[in-house]
C-alpha cells in the first residue's frame, strides 16, 4: 500500500537523522560504550552499516567468563535441572 510505503520511509528518515546506534557490551551488568567498534549489516543493504557494536578486548572477555563462571557457581545443578538446550524439563 503506498500509505504504508509512505509512513515506513518517514520512519526511516527519522531513525537516519539519530545516526548510527552502538550496541553496547554488557560484562558483569555494567555497560560498555567505548573500544573498538565494529559495523553490523544488513544482509539486504550490506553497502551500509546498519549498527556498530562494541567489541570486547581479551581483559573484557575474560572478565565475562569469570562472571558467568561465578553466576553458574551460585546455580549448582542448574544444567541437571533441564536449563540447558531443550528448556525446562529435559533435554
Amino acid at each position: 500500500m503506498p500509505a504504508n510505503r509512505d509512513w515506513l520511509a518517514a520512519q526511516l528518515v527519522t531513525l537516519d537523522a539519530h545516526g548510527v546506534h552502538v550496541v553496547p557490551a554488557v560484562l558483569g551488568g555494567r555497560t560498555v560504550t567505548d573500544g573498538q567498534l565494529a559495523d553490523g549489516r544488513d544482509p539486504a543493504a550490506p553497502d551500509s552499516v546498519a549498527y556498530r557494536w562494541v567489541q570486547a578486548d581479551e581483559t573484557q572477555v575474560e572478565e565475562a567468563v569469570a562472571t558467568a563462571r561465578a553466576a553458574g557457581e551460585r546455580w549448582p545443578g542448574a544444567i541437571a535441572r533441564g536449563s540447558s538446550a531443550g528448556g525446562a524439563g529435559g533435554g
